[in-house]
């Protein structure tokens, strides 16, 4: 990968627990660092989650499979999720979308920022253009938040240098570990990307670490 390739890439996907994820980003996941302190949601933007009266389920009666479709939709809000299989994007009104990017793939990693429950289902919004796949379509996924301690190369899976760098005092996203050629690796993930790349564990600022989806 071409240098400046890589560095637009880092540049765009950099996550801190302040900003809201608004692209997809991989999920693959091997062994998830632990980190010395929870994450802080509140930092996160606010979504407003909304559904329609007809799911509410009447008092005394068993909640509808609608119900409790919306209820597992709500509980994603604010979190990192990973899709189970190809997801097909729709849009604030429910319908497919047909021009430009019409599906995710699996194993891409999202974040959520919000909700709606529309034509039976119950969609999750996952960027600023109000685009949404279903919510039966994801899970939770481990990850967490790191701050860098120092400027810190970007390997492949094998251990070859990208010759791409990520700043000292940069967050990243880290969603698994790996030992490469007897040395810890953190994977990282980047916007619109089922590419995992490292950087060495040693790079991080341990203290800084934060878990999300806890």
């Amino acid at each position: 990968m071409k240098k400046n390739l890589l560095l637009g890439l880092i540049g765009t996907a950099s996550l801190s627990l302040g900003l809201t994820i608004a692209a997809p980003v991989n999920a693959a996941t091997e062994e998830t660092p632990a980190t010395s302190q929870p994450a802080n949601t509140n930092q996160q933007q606010n979504a407003t989650g909304t559904t329609t009266a007809d799911n509410q389920p009447a008092k005394d009666q068993p909640a509808s499979s609608s119900s409790t479709s919306n209820t597992a939709a709500l509980g994603y809000i604010n979190k990192y999720v990973k899709l189970k299989k190809n997801s097909t994007i729709y849009d604030a009104k429910g319908n497919k979308v047909k021009k430009g990017k019409t599906k995710l793939k699996k194993n891409m990693f999202i974040y959520v920022t919000g909700f709606i429950s529309l034509k039976g289902k119950s969609l999750l919004q996952f960027d600023n253009k109000k685009q949404y796949i279903d919510a039966k379509n994801v899970k939770t996924s481990p990850a967490a938040s790191y701050k860098l301690k120092r400027k810190a190369y970007a390997y492949n899976g094998k251990g070859k240098n990208l010759g791409g760098t990520i700043a000292k005092g940069q967050n990243v996203l880290v969603i698994k570990t790996k030992k490469i050629h007897k040395t810890k690796f953190v994977g990282i993930t980047f916007v619109e990307s089922l590419k995992t790349y490292y950087i060495k564990w040693s790079d991080l600022n341990h203290k800084s670490g934060q878990a999300l989806n806890q």
